[in-house]
């Protein structure tokens, strides 16, 4: 699988005018070697792919995990043989990522001397045609979110806290095998009014009457994504008209669903 996927990132790079491309975004790194530990928020690994070559390139801290997972063809090798391997490479013209840095594009520039361009999303495009072994990943992340929900439908009442609940769905979540796709998201009341807002201490009354849920579940690295917002037994008349007005909207909202409590 990971052979296959770094195979066709091989057949685009004359495509793109390059004749090597550095792969610098921690997940698509995990797309062509199946290692998923490089921060998303540090640099900690490059990939430098040519022709003929896959290296990759990190710190002491990751060498011995990398090598009990990586694909035949990948070599790894420690960050300080980075810009001596590509200086020393037959590569003229070579693709950086568009998270690549400002001055990550001069240090590479003044150690390897060679030229380095731009290239338009060229390993997300591959990402985009997913195969038999994510979709069924997707799948699985999707079904652990499905039972979350009906997990925790059952655990909102009276007087739990916003991160009470948040960390029952991060609990279960955790413990049926999957990780937090991110965040989640639990909002009592006006809260409920803020779609990114931040979990806190606010504990459900009876006067709470909206409950805005968002969160996911993750699976060997694929996401799943479920947003619900749910009305409690004891709302206003106002509250259910308020509610029922936007799941006339719903189709016209996608991604979106309303639930009422049980």
């Amino acid at each position: 699988m990971f052979e296959t996927r770094i195979k066709n990132l091989r057949k685009n790079l004359t495509s793109n005018k390059i004749d090597g491309l550095i792969v610098s975004s921690a997940v698509n790194i995990q797309y062509f070697i199946g290692y998923s530990n490089f921060s998303r928020d540090e640099r900690e690994g490059y990939l430098f792919v040519t022709e003929s070559k896959a290296l990759l390139f990190t710190d002491g801290r990751y060498i011995e995990a990398v090598r009990n997972t990586l694909p035949k063809s990948v070599k790894v090798f420690f960050h300080t043989e980075l810009y001596k391997s590509i200086k020393g490479s037959n590569v003229k013209r070579i693709g950086t990522e568009q998270n690549f840095t400002l001055a990550e594009l001069k240090k590479f520039k003044k150690e390897t001397g060679k030229k380095f361009v731009l290239v338009e999303q060229i390993v997300e495009k591959l990402r985009a045609i997913k195969d038999e072994g994510e979709i069924k990943n997707i799948h699985a992340a999707c079904r652990l979110t499905d039972k979350t929900f009906d997990m925790i439908r059952q655990r909102i009442k009276i007087g739990a806290s916003e991160k009470e609940i948040a960390w029952k769905i991060e609990k279960f979540i955790k413990e049926n095998g999957g990780e937090l796709a991110f965040d989640s998201i639990v909002a009592f009341g006006s809260n409920s009014s803020i779609p990114h807002h931040k979990t806190s201490n606010k504990k459900l009354t009876e006067k709470n009457q909206f409950v805005l849920l968002d969160f996911g579940a993750k699976v060997n690295g694929y996401c799943s994504d479920m947003t619900r917002t749910l009305l409690t037994k004891s709302a206003s008349n106002e509250s259910h008209k308020m509610y029922f007005t936007l799941i006339s909207s719903i189709l016209i909202i996608p991604g979106l669903s309303f639930e009422r409590f049980l």
